[in-house]
């Protein structure tokens, strides 16, 4: 039963298509997390400067060390409410649950219907292996009327009777390997 309920989850899109969906939510649970903590952010710029009266003498005096910008800084801020990320984190883990409380459903789904289909595949064994004794001994009764018949015992209604139990046990028989291989 563990194997088919294995297989049975690999081959099902809508599990695939769950696992997906919760690592989606997972990383988008990261980021609105990400989004209430405080940000410190490094920058730095370079620049040259060319002053002159035309453009050849501007881009000799940007070659000069004197004319280079640098700047570098760190840039902190703190959100101090933040009510709008807080309210999209909670709306995120209520999608979480959601998504969550589905996919176990599925899981149960899975597991009912999987359960299901063997047992349907039991009895259908066992519809088999029932239907082939019962034309073994339709069979054998037949064969006993016969002899029955020969010796004068019984008449020909008599082995007609079990002549269409036979016929009907092996009709059974067959539908049952019928139902089976569906």
């Amino acid at each position: 039963i563990e194997q088919s309920l294995r297989e049975a989850y690999a081959r099902r899109p809508e599990m695939f298509q769950a696992y997906l969906e919760m690592d989606r939510l997972k990383i988008t649970d990261k980021v609105r997390r990400n989004a209430l903590l405080p940000e410190l952010n490094f920058f730095n710029t370079y620049g040259r400067h060319g002053v002159g009266n035309d453009h050849d003498a501007a881009t000799d005096s940007a070659e000069d060390p004197q004319h280079h910008n640098w700047s570098v800084g760190l840039e902190f801020s703190f959100p101090l409410q933040n009510r709008d990320a807080r309210y999209r984190l909670k709306q995120t883990k209520k999608r979480i649950e959601q998504t969550r409380l589905r996919f176990e459903q599925q899981i149960e789904t899975i597991n009912f219907e999987t359960r299901q289909a063997i047992r349907a595949v039991k009895v259908a064994r066992e519809r088999i292996n029932i239907t082939l004794l019962q034309t073994k001994f339709e069979a054998a009764n037949l064969e006993a009327e016969k002899m029955r018949y020969d010796v004068g015992e019984s008449t020909s209604q008599y082995v007609l009777d079990f002549q269409e139990d036979l016929a009907e046990a092996r009709s059974n028989y067959v539908l049952a390997l019928v139902d089976f291989n569906q």
